[in-house]
């Protein structure tokens, strides 16, 4: 019996677990209302499993209490353990989802950064094309009136020899 036990308590609880699903974020008193029902469940079907088993052996249901209760607090134990590590990662996800926002925004203020910079940078270009632009047709004024002053310097230096 404490073999078929054993077994059964060692097969039914990981079945069980695969089958129970994650709870959501809820306050403690439904959660400790929820683990205890979930653990009762799960002793539940253990026991009809152990049951079942010992029925088809044909031998009387002989319980031993204290295997019983060191599967019951095992289980109780595994079963806290697996709600703990589920608000965990339910958190981890809630923070890497926050995370990944900020990032985003962020990404979003260099680009806009960037692209003003670029913008400026474009201003800037405009603004030295224009002043070469001016600067040429002011040499070009400057040339010619240089010319105009060379002629009269040629006129002036013809007179006077």
């Amino acid at each position: 019996m404490r073999e078929s036990a054993l077994t059964t308590a060692n097969r039914s609880p990981s079945a069980q677990y695969e089958k129970t699903p994650p709870l959501s974020t809820e306050d403690s008193s439904t959660k400790n209302k929820n683990n205890s029902s979930i653990v009762d469940k799960i002793l539940d079907s253990i026991e009809e499993e152990a049951r079942k088993q010992s029925a088809g052996k044909g031998a009387p249901v002989k319980e031993d209490p204290v295997i019983i209760t060191l599967y019951r607090s095992k289980l109780t134990e595994a079963v806290e353990e697996m709600l703990k590590a589920n608000e965990k990662v339910q958190a981890a996800q809630a923070d890497v989802e926050k995370y990944r926002t900020k990032y985003r925004k962020l990404v979003e203020l260099f680009r806009d950064a960037e692209l003003s910079e670029k913008a400026k940078l474009v201003m800037d270009l405009e603004r030295a094309r224009a002043a070469e632009a001016e600067l040429g047709t002011q040499l070009a004024i400057t040339q010619k009136e240089l010319e105009q002053y060379r002629s009269k310097l040629r006129a002036l230096g013809a007179l006077v020899s």
